[in-house]
């Protein structure tokens, strides 16, 4: 799993968008497979100050990964 990420225990019951933080943005759900794109390219290059354009953008995990890592994105999605 990437690091910065949580897992809860499969005991774990309710509404996920209840549970603090979530409706503030702090947090939000995401696949593990959706973060493996940027983990990948953060392995094969130095993406702080990289140009990066997000073209399947929505809803924005990707695109927060790269700021996170200091990439310049561009991000676009005809669904957004």
């Amino acid at each position: 799993i990437c690091g910065g990420t949580v897992r809860l225990p499969v005991d774990v019951r309710g509404d996920l968008e209840s549970m603090a933080g979530f409706q503030d943005g702090e947090w939000w759900v995401q696949d593990v497979a959706a973060s493996m794109a940027v983990r990948a390219m953060s392995a094969a290059l130095e993406l702080r100050g990289a140009r990066v354009a997000d073209l399947c953008a929505a809803p924005g995990g990707k695109t927060l990964q790269l700021l996170a890592r200091g990439a310049r994105v561009s991000a676009v999605d005809r669904s957004a």
